[in-house]
């Protein structure tokens, strides 16, 4: 199923305040960022190309493990994985 126009709008919110978090936070190490950076750049392609189910189906599995990974030490991180799985439908 594709994406509308508002989940359109509401995915590149989110992912630009993934990106945001990501970069502020003191207490990330790189290998982190990176993988944040690599969740940026594959909901972008979502965004772009929301026919991929392929690609979607991908996504959400990565997205499940970071939720995991960063539930405990990155709350806010793993709100806004949340807010974002929610819109793409998950």
């Amino acid at each position: 199923r594709g994406i509308n126009t508002v989940k359109h709008k509401e995915l590149l919110l989110h992912a630009e305040q993934l990106k945001v978090e990501a970069e502020s936070a003191a207490d990330m190490d790189d290998a982190t960022k990176a993988r944040i950076a690599e969740l940026v750049d594959q909901i972008e392609h979502q965004i772009a190309y929301p026919d991929d189910h392929g690609h979607r189906e991908g996504l959400v599995e990565k997205m499940r493990g970071a939720v995991e990974q960063f539930e405990a030490e990155h709350p806010a991180l793993t709100d806004t994985l949340n807010r974002i799985m929610v819109a793409l439908g998950v």
